[in-house]
């Protein structure tokens, strides 16, 4: 599991602070069953010059970061962390993710799928999440 935080933006300045589940453990995000793809676009675009020629020109964003598709087992949400995920996409609350490795990953939850698994008697379900990438806190860090 991931360490997650959500952005609280009631003060001054927005503050990073755990979430907690209701029998007080943090929330914690599920390590993904699919490769992650960590994807980052330039926003330079190239002009024609009157000569004929080009020019590259760069605004004052220079990238956009990737969308995320994170893939969980069953087992690894439960439905009080998923309500918690859907309630992060009803609020529109701004989330940072930090891996095993220490990588960080700010944004928002844009989507959540639940699968059901065509299986015996026991449900279960396969999850998809998408991940926007974006500055929450306005620090620029992501």
């Amino acid at each position: 599991m991931w360490a997650l935080r959500i952005c609280d933006f009631s003060g001054v300045t927005p503050v990073w602070e755990y979430d907690y589940l209701s029998d007080g453990s943090k929330v914690r995000f599920p390590r993904s069953t699919s490769e992650i793809s960590d994807d980052m676009q330039s926003n330079a675009y190239y002009v024609k010059l009157y000569d004929g020629s080009e020019a590259r020109v760069s605004p004052e964003t220079k990238f956009l970061k990737g969308d995320i598709k994170f893939s969980f087992s069953p087992f690894s949400v439960t439905d009080e962390l998923y309500n918690k995920l859907i309630g992060y996409i009803e609020n529109e609350t701004g989330i940072e993710i930090t891996t095993h490795t220490g990588q960080v990953f700010e944004g928002y939850i844009e989507d959540i799928r639940k699968i059901y698994i065509q299986t015996g008697s026991v449900q279960l379900f396969n999850y998809e999440l998408t991940f926007k990438q974006f500055d929450v806190d306005g620090n620029g860090s992501y």
